[in-house]
């Protein structure tokens, strides 16, 4: 399996990569940069297995060889007494990918506490086979907790649409800080890198590799510190039966900056691409640029140095980390978390008071709220104008499909229902 040709769309600026399998080219598109494959690629994410999937006569969709995701034509979890999209009010546009968009929303018993909606078209993720992708992503933002990764409030569905609410940040995220100051200080890196570090550890330490890191996946909240959000691509990593090994994945997914080398080569990969994402996270945050230079012709950055020739410099610490981070050798690159977390850029760093949010990023680089400022005014300045200033979306969320509104006529993905026990729906 190898790249075989690469198109950049004018109008949307989206990378499409192509790979050879059996003597075909199969299309990749993208989702906020983000790979995804039409060919099954993607199928070996979180399942629930020995579990057989139904479709509605009505729809008569085919859905060949996938087993992992049980559909019925009624979800228990659907009644009329559950939350649904009705207990919300929706207030403004805050995002968008390639199968739903991100909706800041409240309660209407409780307008004060704000969430983020991430709301996804059925029919878009059935046709791309995303299914498993989906069941992913609420698993660990349902059942992964930790101060550094995002937390799910709420699931629910209705005949067209799911429904994914977690806690509003409105710090927005790291990209947006980062184009609004260029770069950040060693200080303020050392800090979000540190927090950053905690989460991702975390992730392995329970065998899920994130596979999308990248600043657009960093959240910050009103004083600064940071949340790992978009789990679509990652990955729960199994036992291999005969060696008791984590087996290794293949699929390329991705964003192309971010893409470790090695998942291109079709060898295996694991945990180690992560921290690669990681090293490059870190040299943006101090440059506020990407450490390599592509290639004119392949549009590829493989087998590059670091490029340190830079206006500004960067310590001797960081750059020793960033190089041992950013090292196409597997066998000698810098992935183990222990080794990482000791390394001297993090000296002086209080790791317990890292993880219990003592540590506060600088003030010049806080996220721009103000007590004084409406929400609105608020998301302003976080958030793309391109987006909140749509305000015709958020009159379309309530728009149902007139001729089947029927939820017993659609498909259901079963138990994907959810309700946090501290949270109070009144």
């Amino acid at each position: 399996m190898g790249i075989i040709g690469e198109k950049i769309s004018e109008k949307c600026n989206k990378l499409s990569i192509f790979f050879k399998s059996n003597e075909q080219e199969i299309p990749l598109i993208k989702k906020d940069c983000s790979i995804y494959s039409k060919n099954n690629v993607l199928s070996d994410f979180l399942s629930e297995p020995n579990k057989e999937s139904k479709l509605s006569k009505e729809k008569r969709i085919e859905l060949k060889d996938y087993q992992s995701i049980q559909m019925e034509i009624s979800d228990k979890n659907i009644r009329k007494n559950s939350i649904s999209l009705n207990n919300f009010n929706i207030l403004r546009l805050i995002g968008a990918g390639s199968f739903g968009k991100v909706f800041l929303a409240n309660l209407k018993s409780d307008i004060n506490k704000k969430y983020a909606m991430k709301i996804l078209e059925k029919d878009k993720i059935i046709e791309w086979k995303q299914e498993n992708n989906i069941f992913t992503e609420k698993y660990i933002l349902q059942n992964l907790k930790h101060p550094f990764l995002s937390k799910l409030s709420y699931a629910f569905q209705d005949s067209e649409k799911l429904y994914l609410v977690t806690d509003f940040m409105p710090g927005g995220d790291l990209m947006h800080k980062l184009i609004s100051y260029g770069k950040l200080s060693e200080k303020t890196t050392k800090i979000y890198s540190s927090e950053l570090f905690l989460a991702i550890d975390f992730l392995h330490k329970n065998d899920i590799i994130f596979r999308d890191l990248k600043p657009e996946n960093i959240l910050l909240d009103e004083i600064g510190h940071i949340k790992l959000t978009d789990f679509g691509l990652s990955k729960k990593l199994t036992n291999d039966n005969k060696t008791n090994e984590l087996k290794y994945t293949y699929s390329i997914c991705g964003t192309p900056n971010y893409i470790a080398p090695e998942v291109y080569y079709g060898n295996g990969y694991s945990k180690e691409i992560d921290w690669w994402s990681f090293g490059i996270v870190i040299y943006e945050m101090l440059t506020g640029k990407f450490p390599f230079k592509k290639n004119k012709e392949t549009k590829r950055f493989i087998n590059q140095k670091v490029n340190f020739d830079l206006k500004f410099p960067l310590s001797n610490d960081a750059k020793d980390l960033i190089e041992k981070l950013l090292n196409y050798d597997v066998d000698k690159r810098l992935i183990d978390p222990i080794q990482i977390r000791n390394h001297k850029f993090f000296s002086g760093i209080d790791w317990d008071d890292i993880y219990n949010k003592k540590i506060i990023p600088d003030s010049g680089y806080s996220s721009n709220l103000s007590s004084n400022k409406s929400i609105e005014e608020n998301l302003t300045e976080n958030f793309d104008k391109k987006f909140i200033e749509n305000k015709s979306e958020v009159e379309k969320v309530f728009e149902i499909n007139k001729k089947d509104n029927n939820y017993l006529e659609e498909i259901s993905f079963q138990n994907f229902s959810f309700c946090d026990k501290e949270q109070i729906l009144a």
